[in-house]
């Protein structure tokens, strides 16, 4: 096994430049260069032109037995007795294992080289090793814990290195033999696929790729992405946020967990305004504590369709381990929602149309009104969307009638139309607060117009997408006045 000249682990930066570092001098020991600093001027330009076209195609595929056997003169394998104490060799399974991390490495891992195939048209059989132009068919193993990282395994992975001469070149004019650099380009392959070239993604796909959540545990609002740290807040929207996502999650998979605290957030502006909230949710059942995760998307008004608050939420789920990410379906299916729940949200429904179709409604009985997390919850967001999302904190709220309306049939008990996938909610309930004690973050103005009784019709839809869950809410006659 290979282990690096320094033991305590080192900045990402410092990894990069100390590879850059050690792929130089290495470079400078193979051209004979001068490292005493009396060597003549470098020159930077890279001169495609006289790179031998053989080693400008795509990256080639691992090596078939085949082709080995057809043409073995090309080909190296290089002996047990040379893998190891060979600083080529290792350098480049480093560079192999760096792309293979996305540069995301904290540290150095522990790697072992397997196997190692040159194939290259230069001639002496050893001096393979040092071809101005050649391809590494690397083999090798990862020696972490596997419960620390995700990279821990077998690995394949394919180099190409290329020299340059920017004067000379060999008899036949198509080799060069004075490289003044030596590029490598890398194609990563796992034991069960390969690449056959490595894509570009972004940054904050990277550090994802690297057990960091964008969103979730990088903040990108500054040109430095920085760490969400935890602060363990009381902000009533946050909350609020995080309990609609656990909600969607209650009612997907038929939990019952239970909203404790928020850890962290933070926010994203794409359009309409992304929450990535942490918390703490707790099961009843069992009194465990857990970490969960929700993503609520608000899309603000669309006054056309009478919806004063849109909510949709994109993630509810557990907070997964640092070295397995999951990945986020940010797309709303709108062609999978029912064509009844689109379009303006309806008024609030007559007594005649709840006497002509019953089957479609169901009237809440009052014994269900009360310590249902799913209504409550309901009424508390079509109280913030009248606030205009400017509640400071929880104000005593209490139902007083819930009408639901939908197409879904029930199996065994009309209760369940209260889970239908998609739904519509007329809900009345009063605020009990003191209008005088009403505080409303910038609108002061709006302290007496909370308190008293209220109407709000809210909309359910689902597209059918796991953790995926829209909400809208109407818009008050003041708010249509307006």
């Amino acid at each position: 096994m290979y282990s690096l000249p320094y033991e305590k682990p080192i900045k990402r930066s410092e990894k990069r430049n100390l590879i850059v570092s050690r792929w130089r001098s290495l470079v400078a020991l193979l051209n004979d260069d001068d490292l005493t600093g009396n060597a003549e001027l470098q020159d930077d330009e890279w001169d495609e032109s006289t790179v031998h076209e053989f080693y400008k195609r795509p990256m080639p595929k691992w090596f078939s037995d085949e082709a080995f056997a057809l043409d073995s003169k090309k080909y190296y394998v290089v002996p047990e007795s040379e893998l190891h104490d060979n600083d080529l060799l290792q350098l480049l399974m480093e560079v192999a294992f760096y792309f293979k991390s996305d540069r995301c490495l904290d540290a150095y891992l522990p790697l072992e080289v397997k196997n190692v195939v040159v194939e290259t048209f230069e001639d002496e059989p050893r001096d393979k090793l040092m071809a101005n132009n050649a391809i590494f068919y690397l083999s090798y193993k990862c020696c972490a814990d596997p419960c620390s990282t995700s990279l821990a395994g077998d690995h394949l992975s394919i180099l190409m290195e290329e020299g340059m001469a920017k004067q000379e070149t060999s008899e036949s004019g198509s080799l060069p033999t004075s490289p003044k650099a030596k590029p490598v380009r890398t194609c990563e392959k796992s034991v069960e696929e390969q690449l056959q070239e490595r894509l570009r993604v972004p940054r904050w796909l990277r550090m994802e790729r690297c057990g960091r959540a964008f969103g979730f545990d990088l903040d990108f609002n500054s040109d430095t992405p920085t760490l969400i740290e935890p602060e363990w807040g009381d902000d009533y929207d946050i909350g609020l946020y995080g309990r609609i996502g656990l909600q969607c999650h209650n009612l997907q998979k038929g939990t019952n967990f239970k909203f404790k605290r928020w850890e962290k957030h933070s926010s994203w502006d794409a359009g309409s305004m992304d929450f990535y909230v942490t918390l703490d949710a707790v099961d009843p059942d069992i009194g465990s504590v857990f970490s969960f995760q929700t993503l609520l998307r608000d899309q603000g008004r669309r006054s056309p369709l009478g919806v004063r608050l849109l909510l949709c939420n994109i993630v509810s789920r557990f907070t997964p381990p640092r070295d397995k990410p999951l990945k986020v379906d940010y797309e709303w299916d709108e062609d999978a929602v029912p064509d009844f729940y689109k379009g303006p949200l309806p008024k609030w429904y007559s007594d005649e149309a709840l006497e002509r179709d019953s089957k479609k409604y169901y009237v809440v009985p009052e014994s269900e009104l009360h310590d249902n997390d799913w209504l409550q919850l309901l009424m508390e967001v079509a109280f913030f969307s009248k606030a205009d999302r400017c509640l400071d904190a929880y104000l005593s709220l209490e139902l007083k009638k819930v009408v639901v309306e939908t197409l879904e049939d029930y199996t065994t008990e009309a209760h369940e139309k209260l889970k239908a996938d998609n739904a519509i909610f007329y809900i009345s309930y009063k605020c009990c607060t003191d209008p005088f004690s009403v505080t409303l973050s910038g609108y002061p103005h709006l302290s007496t117009t909370l308190a008293g009784d209220h109407l709000a019709v809210v909309r359910k839809t689902m597209d059918g997408k796991p953790e995926h869950m829209s909400l809208e809410v109407s818009l008050t006659r003041k708010q249509e006045k307006e």
